[in-house]
């Protein structure tokens, strides 16, 4: 059960959750392909100095991909019937928890790869607040979800 699930109010229902989209482990597979082209120009032309280079590479690719399965795993975002909830971080946590009757506007940016692959960031504002989550899977139906609760919640007001 995560943070979400444990922090719904009385008579509160998910309507819709979303997640981070696996492009947030392109930097790590960057990391490791250059780490990997260096192994094989080191081993070939028999360079001890390149091969601690490509050690390094390595690494980074190690770290980020740390950092995407961190993310990954301790992220969530979901739209209720009264709420829409954003939860990121392990050790520091960022949570925004929107009620939907306050919910001035949405909006999506997506940039070409984003759209190719089907990824954006998501932009919530209200009272002169401005929220951004990025790298959210499929962020147009996620939008269209909030719209459609939020035009239900003020029609109830």
């Amino acid at each position: 059960m995560g943070y979400i699930d444990k922090n719904l109010m009385t008579g509160e229902e998910v309507v819709y959750r979303a997640s981070l989209h696996w492009a947030i482990y392109i930097p790590a597979a960057f990391w490791l392909l250059l780490g990997l082209l260096v192994v094989a120009i080191s081993v070939k032309l028999d360079q001890p100095y390149a091969m601690v280079f490509a050690i390094i590479l390595l690494l980074f690719a190690v770290f980020a991909l740390i950092r995407a399965v961190i993310a990954d795993l301790t992220s969530e975002f979901a739209v209720t019937n009264r709420r829409i909830i954003f939860k990121q971080g392990l050790i520091a946590r960022n949570t925004v928890e929107l009620m939907l009757t306050k919910c001035e506007g949405v909006s999506l940016d997506q940039g070409i790869l984003g759209r190719i692959l089907g990824y954006g960031t998501l932009i919530t504002t209200t009272g002169g607040v401005t929220n951004r989550f990025g790298k959210i899977k499929d962020p147009i139906t996620f939008r269209n979800h909030i719209n459609v609760q939020v035009d239900v919640a003020q029609r109830a007001k």
